[in-house]
């Protein structure tokens, strides 16, 4: 039996796996082909879309906090050395 376009976009909205979502957006892409008119198909391509940009900015958002971290992480190991560097000139 074939997963309509439909389920692919409930399992997509629910996972988040891409693959789900590049099945489905091309059956969308095919049904409004011959349906451009149709509101409800363009509700529910346009709703796959949304979620796909919420996933996206989820992941881009996990990179920013990730770059942040690096930041953090490589500004203490900085400050750190320095203070090394600072004790040792010391002669401490």
């Amino acid at each position: 039996m074939a997963v309509t376009k439909e389920e692919l976009r409930e399992r997509y909205e629910a996972t988040g796996d891409e693959r789900l979502f590049e099945q489905a957006r091309p059956l969308y892409e095919q049904a409004l082909q011959r349906s451009p008119g149709d509101a409800g198909l363009l509700r529910e391509f346009g709703y796959l879309l949304e979620c796909h940009g919420r996933y996206a900015i989820r992941a881009a958002a996990r990179h920013y906090r990730h770059h942040a971290d690096n930041l953090r992480l490589s500004e203490f190991r900085r400050q750190d050395r320095a203070r090394a560097a600072c004790r040792k000139s010391a002669g401490g």
